[in-house]
């Protein structure tokens, strides 16, 4: 079965950050997604991490980790596109979590509606308490030709 979700994880120097991310995005309400992570050449710990987590929820939610030579989050964001089976992706930064019923409000707020493109408002709490906003970006794949060359930085 075709996953609805492509979730694509970036990962690059984030050892501190990297199990809090992925415990949030494997501890999501909507199950219906595969997790894509790209190791972009990390020299922590982080792959040997990313390896782990695949194994331990491979068997329930698809995974696939990518280990590759450091090319930046471009490039790594684009390999993640290139592997992705799912009808939309969209995007998590290895240091960021998000709450465990963040992609069945996205879902919900897409409705019936037939849009290429969803964009959403977050807010993030700084370790100074404060509030930054910012946008993540759900992409309906069947709808949009990404060429072999697209570049997609965030």
């Amino acid at each position: 079965m075709q996953p609805k979700l492509s979730v694509i994880i970036p990962v690059y120097n984030v050892e501190k950050y990297i199990r809090q991310c992925l415990d949030s995005v494997y501890s999501q309400t909507f199950r219906n997604f595969e997790v894509i992570i790209i190791d972009d050449g990390s020299p922590d710990n982080c792959g040997r991490i990313c390896d782990e987590y695949a194994e331990k929820y491979g068997n329930e939610i698809k995974t696939k980790v990518i280990h590759k030579e450091n090319g930046g989050l471009c490039r790594a964001r684009n390999d993640g596109i290139d592997a992705a089976q799912g009808e939309w992706i969209t995007f998590v930064d290895s240091d960021d979590w998000i709450e465990p019923d963040y992609y069945e409000a996205m879902f919900n707020a897409l409705g019936d509606k037939k849009v290429d493109i969803l964009l959403l408002g977050n807010a993030i709490l700084t370790n100074r308490m404060e509030i930054k906003r910012y946008l993540t970006l759900l992409i309906l794949l069947s709808c949009i030709k990404l060429p072999k060359s697209l570049t997609i930085c965030l």
